[in-house]
């Protein structure tokens, strides 16, 4: 996504090589999910293992698609995205609703139905786009894409760490009933970041391009609209989470109201946060955003330690929301230290690539 809004190599060249990359990442972790399938499910699940391997046939397809999709993504070709998105999105549970229609109830159909939504999200994603010509060097070299992609591999399992870890405490503090009331809340509240993660896109492309760098005054304006749009749409939710919840969920999940309104600030924060995290991805700094998730991690255990004995469980939320508030701090501090003191991203190219 990067190269491709760098603009140094040409499109049809880096879906070329996308694909490429995707299929050897795709079937390495193909054949890993096999091995474990076979040897790493529990005895009593062990019949479900040739299951998981007819499964694991989605991966390549996958890698693939997501590969050329960030292609897309980084070329600003969001109408492509966007449609084969939601194509992809679409076909599993319009594939599951036939065979439902059909009296269709057996798992092996359902699999195979994943693997072919797919394979078929995966031709739509090569047939929109520019012809791809498997003839041809791959530009840039596989080995060195995968030297630069390391930095933002370890970015992403501390996102997803960062993510989860709320729902973690909740399972480890919390009784069954509160944690059903997390699990409703959580779903509802998200819906705050659905505008930040469309930014997050932009964000990226703007970071990553060589000859563009947006101004101290244009990044700090962005950053506070954000932010202002955020606390808006807060109160917003707050007045209208109550209303929402009992008419999806039902009055038996009253109780997840409160869970709801105290992640909201949380979200708020996190939805900022995502801006500065897109840019500095694109800026090629995918270490400043593990260290701000790093520091996030760190603040949300102490926040729900100190907040336990007081609060109870409502304790998870509410450390959420100070994790999230010095996170947003390090990552909004570091995009605008990066503008104030280096402009533009000068090459694009990554020490890894340089030295291959």
């Amino acid at each position: 996504a990067r190269r491709a809004a760098a603009g140094r190599e040409s499109l049809a060249t880096l879906r070329r090589t996308a694909l490429r990359f995707g299929f050897g990442t795709g079937i390495s972790t193909a054949v890993l999910v096999m091995a474990l399938a076979w040897i790493a499910l529990p005895a009593e699940k062990h019949y479900l293992a040739p299951m998981c391997m007819v499964g694991a046939l989605v991966l390549p397809w996958d890698h693939m698609r997501l590969a050329l999709l960030a292609v897309d993504h980084g070329s600003g070709s969001f109408a492509r995205y966007n449609f084969c998105r939601l194509v992809a999105a679409a076909l599993v549970p319009l594939f599951l609703v036939i065979l439902w229609m059909n009296g269709q109830h057996a798992l092996l159909p359902a699999v195979l139905c994943v693997v072919l939504a797919s394979l078929i999200g995966l031709i739509v994603q090569v047939f929109t786009g520019p012809r791809i010509s498997l003839r041809g060097a791959s530009n840039p070299p596989l080995r060195a894409l995968a030297k630069e992609g390391i930095p933002y591999t370890l970015g992403i399992l501390a996102n997803n760490f960062y993510g989860r870890l709320d729902a973690l405490l909740i399972l480890w503090l919390a009784d069954l009933t509160a944690q059903g009331n997390y699990a409703a809340a959580v779903p509802t509240a998200g819906l705050m970041l659905v505008v930040p993660a469309t930014l997050e896109l932009f964000a990226f492309n703007v970071g990553a391009r060589p000859d563009y760098s947006p101004s101290r005054r244009r990044i700090i304006a962005a950053g506070g609209a954000l932010v202002l749009f955020q606390v808006v749409s807060a109160l917003a939710f707050a007045l209208l989470l109550e209303p929402m919840m009992l008419l999806v969920f039902g009055e038996a999940f009253r109780a997840a109201i409160p869970f709801a309104r105290a992640l909201l600030p949380a979200l708020a924060l996190n939805g900022c946060a995502m801006l500065a995290e897109g840019f500095l991805r694109g800026r090629g700094k995918p270490h400043q955003v593990t260290i701000g998730n790093v520091l996030g991690i760190v603040a949300l255990a102490i926040a729900a330690y100190a907040l336990y004995g007081r609060y109870q469980a409502l304790a998870v939320p509410l450390a959420a929301g100070v994790s999230r508030a010095v996170c947003f701090i390090y990552l909004a501090a570091a995009a605008v230290a990066d503008v104030w003191t280096h402009g533009p991203p000068s090459s694009g190219l990554s020490t890894a690539e340089g030295r291959a």
